[in-house]
């Protein structure tokens, strides 16, 4: 199987139109979620706010018995709930929309327990995020991806200092944001402190992999362009392939909702990265090198 065909038979503009379809399919998913559900993906507790409770010290029930329980928590407390257990640990955690008074939520908690028929002897733990804290959280989201992207605009312009490249691998980190967006959306995936953490991370990847392709169309010497851009491509691809694979096994293998965010997240940004780079920004930096070598053979 040749990886590195579109690379080598397609034409730079055939190359650019592809990720920018992609991405309008995508940004039309995100509107779509925004306005039904007044934010482009679903949202954590984190940048929302709701009350997260942990109960300890139980037997995990069968799904029956815990589909009774959901049901029967969001019809005394008037909102949606997500339930995950832990079998070894015993426990089980709800989030939930609706903010909680922590007395009078557990005496509830602990009734609807019996109700349904799980047993044990429940620690009951609450914390409430409200909004005050969701607005932190907010800006401190917004104030680490500002941050990252002039690190990554200053290492960029170390590392190639060509004003074309440079754009060309910050719309590719754009259009990956927004196919992670539209994944989540999509997929139900929400964001929170984890999945922000591997949206951060894809932007890195990312950048790892267009200097990849830069430096290769750009500074290699050998070959014309396009082959050096499909020798990068087929190291590039194997290179994304196995990460996503190990993320793949990792979202299979473990029940914490923290990793399988974070995967999940890493997977969707590694596929979207493997599209815009070796498709959008090949066909971007081989028009670009192009241009530039007629301008030379011109002058000469």
């Amino acid at each position: 199987m040749n990886i590195s065909w579109p690379v080598e038979n397609l034409d730079h503009k055939q190359l650019i139109a592809i990720p920018l379809i992609v991405g309008a399919i995508f940004g039309t998913v995100i509107a779509l979620h925004w306005y039904n559900e007044r934010s482009p993906v679903p949202l954590g507790l984190e940048f929302s706010s709701g009350s997260y409770i942990r109960i300890q010290n139980v037997e995990i029930p069968s799904e029956t018995t815990l589909e009774k329980f959901k049901s029967a928590f969001e019809n005394q407390f008037e909102s949606s709930a997500k339930i995950h257990t832990y079998k070894n640990e015993g426990s089980i955690t709800i989030e939930t929309s609706a903010n909680l008074l922590e007395v009078q939520a557990k005496e509830n908690i602990k009734t609807l327990l019996s109700e349904t028929q799980i047993t044990g002897t429940p620690q009951i733990s609450i914390e409430t995020m409200g909004s005050i804290i969701t607005q932190k959280y907010k800006d401190q989201a917004r104030n680490a991806a500002i941050a990252t992207i002039i690190a990554m605009t200053i290492i960029l312009f170390i590392a190639l200092r060509d004003f074309p490249a440079i754009g060309g691998i910050l719309s590719v980190i754009g259009l990956d944001f927004l196919g992670i967006l539209g994944g989540m959306a999509i997929l139900g995936i929400p964001l929170t402190l984890s999945s922000m953490a591997g949206i951060l991370l894809i932007f890195g990847y990312a950048v790892n992999t267009n200097i990849l392709l830069s430096t290769n169309i750009l500074r290699r010497k050998g070959g014309t362009p396009r082959e050096r851009a499909s020798r990068a491509m087929n190291t590039g691809i194997k290179m994304s392939s196995t990460s996503a694979v190990a993320m793949i096994a990792l979202n299979l293998m473990t029940n914490a909702p923290e990793l399988k965010q974070i995967s999940a997240i890493l997977v969707i940004g590694i596929l979207v990265d493997m599209l815009n780079t070796w498709l959008l920004n090949s066909g971007l930096l081989l028009r670009h090198k192009v241009g530039t070598e007629e301008k030379y053979h011109a002058r000469i």
